[in-house]
């Protein structure tokens, strides 16, 4: 986990575009991302959004880089630390909650597939994302059975998997209901399960 991790720098401009992309998508689905309705929502042309993405497929890329490389970053700080294995996915697991806590449009394009589906460029870079974060992850895990901070009688993969599926699935419950309940306490609660479920 010591390698290097490379950030993609966008302009000002670049970074605004990134976030109305995210909200128009939030508020209407993929069909509502039209370059019309990101240059009113920006204040520009048309023909000026050009100036600064090829196309929506080059910004619907630069939103997943983005997220991909923030929480790599994130992730690797934490893995780097001192504390122990069960504390470091205890930080990764409310990182992330804190993350879409913070932007919850976020939400809704990195844990919607059929957005990148039909992308083979997109749906490849999903994939990186997420079998990044399962290496990441299973890593600490494999050092937190070491220990004896987590049950040794299930594969580690298996645990990478309840932990991340379960995060998926409680802020897609989220989502799917508009936000409407409190992401930060469901998720703490959650969390306490699943340590008991896991720890040794």
């Amino acid at each position: 986990m010591k390698k290097n991790i490379e950030q993609i720098v966008f302009s000002n401009r670049q970074v605004q575009i990134i976030n109305v992309c995210i909200k128009l998508i939030a508020d209407g689905g993929i069909q509502n991302l039209t370059t019309k309705h990101i240059a009113e929502q920006v204040g520009v042309s048309e023909p000026a959004l050009y100036r600064h993405f090829k196309n929506k497929l080059d910004i619907l890329k630069a939103i997943l880089d983005e997220f991909k490389y923030t929480s790599q970053k994130e992730i690797m700080q934490i893995n780097n630390s001192t504390e122990n294995s069960l504390e470091k996915l205890k930080k990764i697991f409310f990182k992330r909650i804190e993350t879409f806590c913070i932007k919850p449009e976020l939400s809704t394009v990195i844990f919607s597939e059929e957005i990148f589906q039909n992308e083979e460029i997109l749906s490849e870079k999903v994939m990186e994302i997420m079998q990044l974060h399962q290496q990441m992850i299973l890593k600490i895990l494999i050092e937190a059975q070491e220990k004896n901070e987590v049950k040794n009688n299930i594969p580690a993969e298996h645990l990478s998997i309840l932990i991340m599926g379960s995060l998926r699935l409680l802020v897609t419950r989220w989502r799917m209901t508009k936000f409407t309940f409190d992401l930060d306490a469901k998720s703490k609660e959650l969390w306490n399960s699943i340590e008991l479920l896991i720890k040794e």
